[in-house]
């Protein structure tokens, strides 16, 4: 699959992730990895980059959560900024996807 194609979805992925309530890193990356039958799996470095950049963002926030025995994790959720950005960036999805399907498809002709 392109990279570039990946790349610009990470962030929407990530956010509908968290639409469903606080998580941590690790456990995104795997979310997307099942739902995507292990065709999708983001690399450590693009995965807390783009957490970073959406925090930077103010999409998302963080907290620590204690972990006992091991370093503490920490919580990512999403802000209603994230929210109303993670709406539009699915209808942008939906429009694109109906565009392509047309192109593809050749139903879009004149």
């Amino acid at each position: 699959m392109d990279p570039n194609l990946v790349r610009g979805t990470i962030p929407t992925l990530i956010l509908s992730v968290l639409a469903e309530g606080p998580n941590y890193g690790y456990e995104i990356s795997e979310t997307i990895k099942g739902r995507t039958q292990g065709r999708l799996k983001l690399s450590v470095a693009a995965l807390y980059t783009t957490l970073k950049r959406l925090e930077d963002q103010g999409l998302i926030r963080h907290t620590a959560g204690a972990q006992q025995g091991a370093r503490e994790r920490r919580y990512y959720e999403m802000t209603e900024d994230g929210a109303a950005y993670l709406k539009a960036k699915r209808a942008e999805w939906l429009d694109f996807t109906e565009m392509a399907d047309l192109v593809f498809t050749g139903h879009g002709r004149s």
